[in-house]
């Protein structure tokens, strides 16, 4: 089950991440704890997930000691809380309605990394995630699963990605 961290997290915030977690089965079987907030983030970054990540890396003492070979394995773990941080120029979006489906996307998309465990990828070196590409195939299941929620909701479905995308930039154009 998911939990909806209270501190650090806006009202508006959390209550969107309520209804994104319906189209996310998986994350609520996860049991993690997810906080959303709007923060200062670069202009470029609509939103970011972070989560901590610990290395442990261990050494067979054996083949060290006995033969100069360092058998050394690193194994990355990937702790249940999360902090989902939404550019504050999001907030400046006048029309609440708007500005919801701009969170709710933004959320899904960001929902998708935990789902997919990506932050275990993205706290490697730059050029190993480019070899990874996580952001592979991760646009378009986003964007059906942002579709699902807006059939959820009552609302009509969004044919193009694309426009979608179009959409949001001419949003923070007119409002950010």
């Amino acid at each position: 089950m998911v939990e909806i961290k209270l501190e650090g997290s806006s009202l508006e915030c959390r209550n969107w991440l309520k209804d994104c977690l319906k189209v996310f089965q998986p994350v609520k079987r996860m049991r993690v704890e997810v906080a959303c907030s709007y923060r200062e983030l670069p202009k470029s970054v609509l939103a970011r997930t972070r989560g901590r990540v610990t290395v442990n890396r261990d050494v067979d003492p054996e083949s060290l000691l006995l033969r100069g070979v360092s058998n050394a394995r690193s194994r990355r773990q990937l702790h249940r809380s999360f902090s989902v941080e939404v550019n504050a120029t999001v907030k400046k979006i006048r029309n609440e309605k708007l500005r919801e489906q701009v969170v709710k996307n933004l959320l899904v998309h960001e929902l998708m990394h935990i789902e997919r465990k990506d932050l275990l990828e993205l706290s490697k070196s730059y050029h190993r995630r480019l070899r990874k590409r996580v952001h592979a195939g991760l646009d378009k299941e986003a964007f059906e699963r942002y579709n699902e929620l807006r059939d959820l909701e009552g609302l009509p479905r969004i044919a193009s990605r694309r426009d979608l995308d179009i959409a949001v930039s001419k949003v923070f154009e007119r409002d950010g």
